[in-house]
Order: structure tokens, then sequence, then C-alpha cells
């Protein structure tokens, strides 16, 4: 019973040190007002600026990968090296691969991928043609919604052809012209076929608007003499950052089945310098916090210095009636996070206010390009986990560090010597 007791004791004596340290903050209530609004809105800031870097990380990754090139691409090794008609596979490997990571991928298609020189009564240009299945091509890419005039393939078959706003101006061809396509076959022999144009989309991206064109995956076999090869399979993930982890499973999948070498990408890869944009986006958040931290050190060690002198007298005098130096460290300590506490309360409150009403509103971004990237929606911020504990945290364990120096130094002060020094 003795020993609950010296406990209960003890325990006692240290939650009276820490109410009495978060109680000292109302010795200077203007100072401690002060230093929280300060810590609150730089924390505040933080929170919404990794809101609005994850928001335009997901949005740049999702107008890239959802546009045409998905978040892997599958084919033969050293096809995307010259687009080689030759460098195919059978349409089985797309079948056999459909059930193959089913809770990862959201969607899979084939295509046929070539080169084309492409005419109108007025015009020519080369372009690079896609032979996709109309079901299958939907819900890996964007090219349905982004039609603006016509329509989109009803079916697998006939001479149909969806082009960009910017080829069809240059073409000066509108809806239901017919345009003839040029290329050569899988045999080197030179082929032509008059195609009728079904739709025209506008995704907003240069390369692909004046560049590409969709053809039905059975007529671009045909016109190639392929049979029932495919080019390309083109995956869209549930979550665009595990395109890393499943690349080594479908490579190893693929070595295990087929003889071919096949190369397998991640969007990373097709979309380098998307890469190093977002690498550059998390870089300025950790910017951000090592900013913070210096304005937490600069406000914190700022108020315990004034706060130091004004109590020197204080602490001496605990120290002459028998207080330990640790008790003294731990109410200083309590201090520092009751400081720490309420900026962490404050500052979550207001930037995932912030967060939130730019999530529901949006930050426009006129035709803003980056990484590659054309930004044309308005960009919504993101709330993520993280930033109700892992920057609350790193403020607080930073507060304590700051402020064990000032409990250190207020904890070995000489209690003889500051008597005389007041007297």
């Amino acid at each position: 019973m003795k020993c609950f007791k010296f406990i209960r004791d003890k325990l006692d004596f240290l939650l009276f040190l820490t109410f009495l340290g978060v109680k000292n903050l109302k010795r200077n209530p203007r100072r401690s007002i002060l230093t929280i609004i300060a810590i609150s809105l730089g924390l505040a800031s933080l929170v919404f600026t990794d809101g609005l870097n994850e928001g335009l990380k997901r949005h740049m990754v999702l107008s890239a990968t959802q546009s045409l090139s998905g978040h892997l691409q599958i084919h033969l090794d050293g096809f995307r090296e010259n687009f080689k008609v030759e460098k195919c596979f059978d349409y089985s490997v797309f079948q056999e691969l459909r059930s193959f990571l089913k809770k990862e991928v959201k969607a899979i298609a084939p295509r046929v991928i070539f080169r084309g020189m492409l005419s109108s009564a007025e015009e020519s240009k080369g372009v690079m043609i896609y032979g996709i299945i109309p079901e299958y091509e939907k819900e890996v890419s964007k090219i349905d919604d982004t039609l603006y005039k016509g329509e989109y393939f009803k079916n697998t078959k006939g001479n149909y052809v969806l082009i960009g706003k910017k080829l069809a101006e240059h073409l000066r061809v509108g809806i239901g012209e017919k345009l003839i396509l040029t290329t050569g076959d899988i045999k080197g022999e030179l082929v032509q076929e008059v195609f009728i144009v079904k739709g025209i989309f506008r995704t907003g991206l240069k390369n692909i608007d004046e560049n590409l064109i969709f053809i039905p995956l059975s007529t671009a076999q045909t016109l190639l003499n392929l049979g029932n090869k495919i080019h390309e399979i083109v995956y869209l993930l549930n979550n665009a950052y595990q395109s890393k982890a499943l690349k080594p499973l479908l490579i190893k999948k693929l070595q295990e089945k087929y003889q071919k070498r096949y190369e397998v990408l991640s969007w990373e890869e097709f979309f380098p310098s998307l890469a190093s944009t977002i690498r550059m986006f998390d870089f300025s958040v950790v910017l951000m916090t090592l900013l913070l931290f210096m304005l937490v050190s600069l406000l914190i060690g700022n108020t315990l210095i004034m706060s130091f002198q004004e109590r020197y007298f204080e602490f001496g005098v605990l120290l002459a009636l028998g207080t330990s130096p640790g008790h003294i460290r731990l109410m200083i300590l309590a201090e520092v996070a009751g400081l720490a506490f309420f900026s962490i309360i404050i500052g979550l409150i207001l930037g995932e206010l912030v967060n939130f009403f730019f999530y529901l509103k949006g930050i426009p971004y006129a035709e803003l390009q980056l990484g590659g990237v054309s930004i044309s929606e308005p960009i919504r911020t993101i709330i993520v986990f993280r930033q109700f504990w892992l920057y609350p945290l790193l403020l607080l364990i930073f507060s304590l560090v700051i402020g064990s120096y000032y409990a250190y130094r207020a904890s070995v002060i000489n209690p003889a010597e500051v008597i005389v020094k007041t007297l």
C-alpha cells in the first residue's frame, strides 16, 4: 500500500507541475497568444501547401496517364524506339494477362500502333495511328470523353477514324469527310485505305491533338496484314504509384509464359519530366517543413528567453526550497508543450478549412503546363491522413527539443548567486 501511495503522490506531483507549466502561459498572455498565432499560421501554411502539392500531383498524373498512356505499357523489346510494324505479338497475350493482377488493375486494353501519312483533298500530315477496341479503350483513356464533335466508335470494325481538333484544322476536314491513310504493312509493302471522319477530339495536349488518330483495332490489323497480332498492352491501375511494384511481377509473368523478349514500362519511364516535376513538388514540401521549424525555433526560443529572464529569481527560489532540477525542466517543457499543443490545434483547423474550401472550389490554372502535362481544369487540394499526424508530431518534437535547452539552463541555476544578485 505504501508503494502505491508513493507512486500516486509522485504522479500527482508531476501532474501538478505539468498543470503549473501550462498555467504559466497566462503570465504574459499577449506574448503567448502572439507566439501561438504565428506558429499555427506556419503549420496551416504547411498543411495547405501539402494539400495543394498532393492535388497538383494527382491531377498531373491523372491528366498524363488517363489521356492515353496508362500507368503501365507492355511491348516487344525495342518497339518504342522506332515503332516497327513487325515487332508485334499475339492477341492471346492480352487475353492471358486480363486475369492477372485483377485487384490492382482498373482496366487493360490492347493496341496496334504504327506511323503513316494522313491526307485530305487539301493537306497531308504524318501521324501516329492507334488501332483500338472501343470497349476497352474507353476504360483506359479519355478519348471518348474528349470528343466535342461527332461520336465515338460503336463497333470494332469499319473504316472510321477519330482525329484531334488541331489535326482536323490542319487538314481542313470535318465530320463525315474522307481521308486517305498511307502506310507500310508487315511485309514492307505500301498500302492505302480511305477513312471517314467519325469524331473530332480535343484533349488539350498539343502532341495528341496534332499528331494522333484512332481507328478500330481489326481495321488496323487488316491494313497492316498483322493477322491477330497487336503492338501494345496498356494498363490503368487503381493506384498510379503501384506501377513500380507491379512492373517486376509482369516481367516475371511474361518471361515464364512466353519466349519473346518483352519490355514493361511504368508511367515514370515514359514521362520522365513529369516524374522529375513531382519529385520537385515533394522537395518543396520538405523545404516548407524546414522553414516552419526555423520559425518555431525562433518564436519558442524568443518566448523562453524572455520568460527565463523574467523568472530568473523564481527558478532560484524554487531550487533553494528543494525543487529538483528535473522538476524544473518538466515544468518548462510542459509550458513549451502547451504552446505547441494550442498551435497545433489552431493550425490544423485553419489549414484543413482552407484545404476543404479549395477542394470544393478548386484553384484555376489557365492552360498551365508542368512536366509536359497541360493543366486546364482547376486544381483541388487533397486532405490526406499524414497532415493530421506527421506535421503536428514533428512540430511537437521540434518544440520540445528547442525547449529542452532552456529547461536545462533553468535547472542548473545556482540559487545562492540568484539571491545575491537580487538583493
